[in-house]
């Protein structure tokens, strides 16, 4: 008897609990769908929904817009016209907003693809420097041990590589200890 009294009260708990999420993810979905069609209203028909206590605050961010959009528009008038295009394709209406929304993209791709070809050629050239002293540490290693070269010839050898930075001072005068120079 407890038993089964103890399962209706978590029972009935446990349908609370789910009533009360079932309620806040259709609250979500309801609110989402009005943003969405707001959103829709703005991109594609022109139309911005404004609170009655807003309209300064829009005229601000109106103003702003066009301010950041007519500097586009002198400073880089190919990104104007690329954004417009795209606009068109999507299907956006060619609003202010939307041709600045899409500039702004544009700018940060082709920043994002600068950065990256420069991250890129760093990383070319560590990668030949760090090849580049491999090489070298290996002519030097074969100098050392080649004994048909004299140690006069080996000491002028290592000299240039040192002018050249191929070796350190320190490797250099390391070096022309163990030869005897």
């Amino acid at each position: 008897m407890k038993t089964y009294i103890s399962f209706i009260i978590y029972g009935e708990i446990f349908e609370g609990v789910l009533t009360i999420v079932g309620v806040v993810i259709l609250l979500g979905l309801f609110v989402g769908a009005f943003a969405g069609i707001f959103w829709i209203a703005e991109k594609y028909f022109g139309i911005k929904t404004i609170g009655r206590f807003s309209v300064r605050e829009e005229i601000s961010k109106s103003d702003n817009i066009n301010s950041q959009l007519s500097q586009i528009q002198i400073n880089d008038p190919e990104l104007f016209e690329k954004a417009k295009a795209i606009c068109k394709k999507k299907g956006y209406v060619l609003s202010n907003l939307n041709i600045l929304a899409e500039a702004t993209k544009l700018k940060n791709e082709t920043q994002a693809t600068d950065q990256e070809i420069q991250n890129r050629f760093r990383n070319d050239i560590n990668e030949f420097e760090r090849k580049r002293r491999i090489n070298n540490i290996t002519t030097v290693n074969e100098i050392l041990n080649d004994p048909k070269i004299t140690n006069e010839e080996k000491l002028k050898t290592l000299k240039l590589f040192k002018s050249l930075s191929y070796i350190t001072d320190q490797q250099y005068n390391k070096i022309k200890v163990k030869l005897g120079g």
